[in-house]
């Protein structure tokens, strides 16, 4: 039997560790069927970081995943003649930043947990030149680009820095092992702007003006499949020149000051959606179980399948898949010769498909 409760709380500690061991798809699905059965409102009702202190008291929301064309499509008919806008959804650490004239803070936004980490030194070495006066909130995503690994591997440690999230979660959670030239190779790209914004164009072009990245985004005209898809290819092709590690495309009403609501208790924000459709969906790999690990944790035993080495179009070679826990094998009868298939999710990292 799942023990549901178990599960959902190791997969959103390993989350904010930097190292997942499910895909957000799998993790929507674990939370939806929870809300099915009912009885969890105690944990999965923890949507959001507890942040503390000033202006980062105000709560975030995730974005809704849609991963078919049914479903966008109803969405956007939903929302009559507004003005839609989509966007790279950026794989790497979410982060939330407060600047008070001379002052700066940042903290973490992950997945759930209670108690935020701080980010200050690490996105403050990457801020640009800003007034002293200047004072805003803004959250975004940072992420190490796969061209520095390499570098972090051979002068700090060969056996991390797999990828850009999971790298930018070491600058990021421990500053004071790094020099200030090595924090500057983080990448920073926010994409919400307060105070004062009505429109997310207004937002982005506030963030441009302040020196920080642009963010590639595509303004619909007409709100047609044909011109999501080909919006959604040339969003690809800009992640694709300019290396910025994504998991999915943003669909978003530009309007800031309608309300349009949140569902599924307050998690998802009403005004966009995360497409996970075509080139932005999962990957999905099959390879055989040559042993079986298990590694002992606080409370339970980790399981993990080795496999027959394979490689994965992000360049790593994929040894390893997490099972998650040994109930899973057994009911699934996987045995060591056995095929399995697995997802591949943006940043490499690998999910065992099981019923």
């Amino acid at each position: 039997m799942i023990d549901y409760r178990q599960k959902y709380i190791e997969a959103a500690r390993a989350y904010n560790d930097g190292e997942p061991i499910m895909s957000d798809a799998e993790f929507d699905r674990l939370e939806k069927e929870m809300r099915d059965i009912g009885g969890f409102d105690d944990i999965l009702n923890k949507t959001h970081d507890e942040l503390n202190g000033g202006d980062l008291e105000d709560k975030s929301f995730s974005i809704l995943p849609l991963d078919n064309w049914t479903d966008i499509m109803n969405w956007v008919t939903s929302k009559g003649e507004r003005l839609l806008v989509m966007s790279l959804k950026i794989d790497g650490v979410n982060f939330k930043g407060s600047k008070q004239k001379v002052k700066f803070e940042a903290q973490s936004r992950g997945r759930k947990t209670d108690v935020p980490w701080d980010y200050t030194e690490g996105i403050k070495a990457n801020l640009p030149e800003l007034s002293d006066d200047e004072s805003f909130l803004i959250t975004g995503e940072a992420y190490v680009p796969a061209k520095w690994l390499e570098y972090f591997k051979e002068k700090y440690d060969k056996t991390k820095y797999k990828m850009p999230r999971s790298a930018a979660v070491s600058l990021l959670r421990r500053p004071q092992d790094y020099s200030k030239e090595d924090l500057q190779k983080l990448e920073i790209y926010p994409f919400t702007y307060q105070p004062n914004a009505t429109s997310k164009l207004e937002m982005w072009d506030k963030l441009e003006e302040l020196g920080f990245n642009k963010i590639p985004r595509v303004i619909l005209k007409e709100n047609t499949m044909e011109e999501i898809k080909e919006a959604m290819y040339e969003l690809k092709l800009q992640a694709d020149k300019l290396g910025i590690p994504s998991d999915g495309i943003v669909l978003e009403v530009d309007d800031q000051v309608e309300d349009f609501g949140t569902s599924n208790d307050s998690k998802y924000q009403g005004s966009q959606v995360a497409l996970k459709v075509d080139e932005w969906q999962d990957q999905i790999f099959s390879s055989k179980v040559i042993g079986i690990e298990l590694n002992p944790g606080k409370t339970n035993f980790g399981t993990v399948l080795l496999i027959e080495p394979i490689l994965l179009p992000s360049g790593s070679t994929q040894r390893k898949i997490n099972a998650h826990n040994i109930g899973i094998i057994l009911n699934n009868g996987i045995e060591i010769g056995s095929e399995i298939k697995f997802f591949q999710k943006a940043n490499g990292m690998c999910d065992l498909i099981y019923r």
